[in-house]
């Protein structure tokens, strides 16, 4: 038995300790950056959305191919570069919660300062686990006055290309193409300088001809099964990372544990003191109540006696001819005693006649208990029960 209550107490906190361990070995992290400059407010030709619009849309199948455990920093860039938060995958509501905050967003900005969001994004990069980035943008390198353009700057950030153990950044630029023949020069420069320093890869999207959210989940399968072979093999700080986040969840499942084992006592000390009250309470209930009518029928127009049970207010009540009887009958001819028990059954209240071989029913109502308006002999005495 307290084998069993161990099992039952640890068992489960070792199959949630191992889909913990399962999701974060399949799990990535990654950032998702979103241009919400004023182009983007710009409507794809032939159609009746705008680039951002569509976007949004093309998030929706992309948001359901994430995995238990993946990480998610959100940001949106246009003059100033917004943070819109971080989102661990755990469950649908992650997924949707994310998703409105990317319906949210609007194409109101009046630049599109490039250089601000790449410091801020790859400054959150280093925070995180091998994190691939989106970079989703209609390719407008436009910052505001005084402010350095991409190309201008880009070798200010010498210091932050590197990732620990000198690995690349995976960044990959999708452009949003607004129509077949408005991809610039400057675009390309800008998709090309993002592949000489940072090693990202660029995809150019045409919303006339396809929906961007093939590409997306294209990019992220295939980014998903470059990580995970590339852990095959795990550099010193990469293992350093894991051990940390592993340390964290036995933490934490350490702590369920205790926050389990005292929910369970809790419930089992409430479930105690329930069947205590409840027993309390069925204790003051089953007493033999009720009235027994005696008849002498050795005695012609014998009077009859009646007892009030209820008067006693016990669960036994002997009948007997002896004094010690809780209902003495000194003219009764047999010697032997009769027991009338209450007992709990079914949510009920029942009587039983303690069978004699003196006792002898003229009436009964059921097999098993003794009912209103039953009647039997023991010996010289006719007995009825009543209300």
């Amino acid at each position: 038995m307290k084998s069993s209550l161990i099992a039952g107490l640890i068992i489960p906190y070792l199959l949630i300790f191992s889909l913990i361990s399962h999701a974060q070995q399949n799990s990535i992290d990654m950032i998702i950056v979103v241009d919400t400059s004023g182009s983007m407010s710009y409507p794809i030709p032939k159609q009746n959305i705008t680039r951002l619009d569509h976007l949004k849309e093309s998030f929706q199948c992309f948001l359901n191919e994430l995995n238990y455990g993946d990480k998610v920093a959100l940001f949106s860039f246009d003059t100033d570069t917004k943070f819109q938060g971080d989102f661990i995958i755990n469950s649908r509501r992650d997924r949707q919660k994310l998703y409105e905050t990317i319906l949210n967003l609007k194409a109101v900005g009046q630049f599109t300062y490039m250089a601000g969001m790449l410091d801020k994004v790859l400054i959150k990069a280093k925070q995180l686990r091998q994190p691939v980035i989106y970079i989703i943008s209609d390719g407008q390198d436009d910052p505001p006055k005084n402010s350095p353009t991409l190309k201008e700057k880009y070798k200010d950030f010498e210091d932050k290309i590197k990732q620990p153990e000198g690995k690349d950044w995976r960044i990959i630029y999708f452009h949003i193409q607004g129509s077949k023949q408005e991809k610039s020069a400057q675009d390309i420069h800008l998709a090309k300088l993002l592949q000489e320093n940072f090693n990202s890869k660029s995809i150019t999207i045409n919303p006339e001809e396809a929906d961007a959210s093939t590409s997306l989940i294209e990019m992220q399968k295939k980014q998903r099964l470059e990580i995970e072979k590339s852990r095959l093999v795990k550099p010193k700080e990469v293992i350093k990372i894991e051990d940390t986040l592993l340390k964290q969840v036995t933490d934490h499942m350490f702590d369920l544990l205790w926050a389990y084992i005292l929910g369970i006592t809790i419930i089992a000390m409430l479930f105690f003191l329930v069947t205590l009250i409840r027993n309390s309470i069925r204790n003051k209930k089953v007493m033999v109540r009720g009235q027994l009518e005696l008849i002498n029928q050795d005695i012609k127009y014998s009077k009859k006696i009646k007892i009030d049970l209820k008067i006693l207010w016990k669960k036994e009540i002997t009948i007997g001819k002896s004094n010690e009887c809780d209902i003495p009958i000194t003219d009764l001819n047999s010697e032997n005693i009769i027991k009338l028990q209450a007992y709990w059954k079914k949510r009920r209240m029942h009587r039983l006649l303690d069978p004699d071989h003196s006792v002898k029913y003229l009436k009964r109502q059921h097999p098993d208990r003794l009912s209103y308006g039953d009647s039997f002999e023991i010996s010289n005495y006719k007995i009825t029960f009543n209300l």
